[in-house]
């Protein structure tokens, strides 16, 4: 635990507070509202407000899925082949909100980056080439092997079960490796 916060400070920087600054001012672009309203939100935050309500009631249902899907309609949180939307959401899980969500372990949006993974893992020429339900199944496949794969610990200590999400996760983050190590690094 001190270990992750350390690792967490270490993690912020400068560049992400503007990134963040950035993204909320893009939200937040203030115009001026006739007959004395004031300022009203554009951009992407008019299209979230419009659409909370939708949002929320896909919130009882126990998934995240629907979360995801709904909060997925919004302009702004399109992008990622869903997971954009999902990884806010999944920030949920540790909240009495989705504390007992249902689907944790069957569904988690295939991001581009795991999609490539996955295209390369199951020798297809590319990631487009499979509909959404082979890139589920196929996740669903890489998951069941968690236990074989991920040690239960490492240098003495025990390791964190590994959920659905992680593993997605660690597909993108292995594609963006081998993109990188193959002298295409998608960061700068």
């Amino acid at each position: 635990p001190r270990e992750l916060r350390r690792l967490r400070r270490a993690l912020s920087s400068a560049a992400g507070e503007r990134y963040m600054r950035g993204v909320y001012s893009a939200g937040l672009l203030l115009l001026p509202g006739g007959g004395g309203r004031g300022l009203i939100a554009s951009g992407w935050l008019q299209d979230l407000v419009s659409k909370c309500g939708a949002i929320a009631r896909a919130f009882g249902t126990q998934t995240w899925r629907q979360p995801s899907e709904a909060l997925q309609s919004v302009r702004g949180f399109d992008g990622g082949r869903g997971a954009h939307a999902a990884e806010l959401v999944r920030d949920l899980f540790a909240t009495p909100v989705l504390s007992t969500c249902m689907d944790i372990d069957t569904w988690a949006p295939v991001g581009t980056l795991a999609c490539r993974c996955l295209a390369r893992l199951f020798h297809r020429s590319a990631c487009d080439d499979a509909p959404p339900e082979q890139l589920l199944s196929e996740l669903l496949q890489v998951y069941s092997q968690r236990r074989k794969r991920w040690p239960g610990r490492i240098l003495g200590e025990e390791t964190v079960a590994l959920q659905m999400p992680d593993v997605q996760a660690q597909l993108g983050e292995f594609e963006r490796y081998l993109e990188a190590r193959a002298g295409r690094p998608q960061r700068g």
